[in-house]
């Protein structure tokens, strides 16, 4: 037999919006205008005397400071999607059931954890960081342990004798039986759910129709409705809504290093890493900014990205306060582990590789160039027009620096590497026959240096 959990987030909103903010101890409430009332309630506004159904009026005369936010059902369902993103390390079947709750299949889990207490820790811990209040229940369907969360059981029992205990007790209120329906059963003297299962199938098909009967027969375990498994997403994108205007840049990176944590986390999961992301300011009086962040190595690490953020908000000067935070990620790579091996060091091309970063960041792409070598064998010879510098430049053995003028090797050296013989140039007239080498010299300088035939030896470039 199935057996599913049920997470039901009551204050799913609230934790958008309050989770790891200092202002989180304040009295805070969402308002759902379309049913001009309170929706959710934090712990400082309960202590007030608001609870979650109050009309706006009768709350703000409870609570003068009372902090209100006006519900988002998208906002709110990005939020649930994330958090099944975290379960999804950790489970492979879930439901993401309407806007507030999450349903993950136990007893596939079983084979993996060993119990469903065990799996029930490792999907909490995934979630338990993000969210500040959990109603669960175990059961043999997902309509049937939605009930018991509802009514705050919180019980992960398998056995069905105590779920059927446990399910008998609930009211019809905390089914999904749209209120005509509840109605109709409350005349009856129907009220709870032993009452409910105790009524002949075949009279119930009389009286309701079959949207009624499939959800009876579920909370029966005699059916199971059909519901689409969570999917996740191919590309990143999330986006929080700050609890206060943003005067400051500087005051932006608590909301972007959770966004870039949450980035680290799906990256991880797929295996794949980034080189380039996108975050998006949106302003109360002024239109949203959008900056891309290019990385000349493949990052999957939030540190990583972060060292890169800060560089831009040290100078970054906000034309109005900000409302919204959001960042994307739609540049995806798989992410190669750099094992390397005893006779190669890739950190100086790593350290390189930021550093362009960084610079890019700070100055833009334009503010970078970098010489290049024309097609032409011959060293020295450099191309009129730089170009953008790049990490994946063509490596040669090019000195970093060329004397305007070859002069001769005067100090004891010693060659390291060599010869390398260029002969070229015959249709320009100037062409060359030298056998190019790399010494040492004793006081440890490299340097470039070539001969002509049996002529004498001759500096042409130094290595830094």
């Amino acid at each position: 037999m199935q057996h599913w959990l049920y997470l039901h987030f009551p204050s799913l909103s609230l934790d958008l919006r309050l989770l790891g903010d200092t202002a989180s101890d304040m009295p805070t409430a969402i308002y759902a205008p379309s049913q001009n009332q309170v929706c959710q309630i934090n712990q400082a506004a309960r202590k007030h005397g608001i609870c979650v159904g109050m009309g706006m009026a009768q709350a703000a005369a409870l609570c003068s400071d009372l902090q209100v936010h006006t519900y988002d059902a998208q906002a709110q369902k990005r939020y649930l999607l994330s958090l099944a993103d975290r379960v999804y390390q950790v489970a492979s079947d879930i439901l993401v059931v309407e806007e507030q709750a999450l349903a993950v299949r136990l007893d596939n889990l079983r084979f993996l954890y060993g119990n469903d207490q065990v799996a029930f820790n490792a999907i909490v811990h995934e979630i338990s960081p993000r969210v500040s209040d959990i109603q669960y229940a175990g059961g043999w369907s997902v309509e049937c342990a939605r009930v018991l969360a509802l009514a705050h059981s919180n019980m992960l029992q398998s056995d069905t004798v105590a779920i059927r205990q446990a399910l008998d007790a609930c009211s019809l209120q905390f089914t999904e039986l749209d209120t005509k329906t509840i109605s109709a059963f409350h005349r009856i003297g129907v009220r709870t759910i032993k009452q409910l299962m105790a009524l002949p199938v075949s009279e119930l098909g009389k009286r309701f129709n079959n949207t009624t009967l499939r959800y009876i027969h579920a909370l029966r375990s005699t059916g199971f409705t059909q519901l689409t498994p969570f999917q996740p997403q191919d590309t990143f994108s999330q986006r929080v809504e700050v609890t206060f205007d943003i005067e400051l840049a500087a005051h932006c990176r608590p909301y972007l290093c959770r966004l870039l944590n949450n980035l680290e986390v799906f990256l991880r999961v797929r295996n794949q890493g980034s080189n380039e992301i996108r975050i998006t300011l949106s302003y109360r009086d002024a239109p949203s900014d959008s900056r891309t962040f290019s990385s000349s190595a493949l990052l999957t690490q939030a540190g990583s990205w972060l060292r890169l953020v800060d560089v831009w908000l040290e100078t970054c000067q906000l034309p109005a306060p900000v409302t919204q935070l959001q960042l994307d990620c739609e540049v995806l790579e798989p992410h190669q582990g750099n094992s390397g091996d005893f006779f190669t060091d890739k950190t100086s091309y790593f350290a390189r590789a930021q550093l362009l970063s960084r610079l890019r960041t700070r100055f833009g792409d334009e503010a970078l160039w970098q010489p290049s070598r024309q097609h032409d064998h011959r060293f020295g010879v450099l191309s009129d027009a730089p170009r953008p510098a790049s990490h994946d430049a063509v490596k040669d053995d090019s000195p970093a620096f060329i004397l305007a003028t070859p002069d001769v090797l005067g100090a004891e050296s010693r060659v390291i590497f060599g010869p390398h013989r260029i002969q070229t140039g015959w249709w320009d007239n100037a062409g060359v026959k030298r056998d190019y080498f790399i010494v040492r010299t004793c006081q440890g300088e490299h340097w470039q240096v070539f001969r002509e035939d049996a002529g004498p030896w001759y500096r042409h470039g130094v290595y830094s």
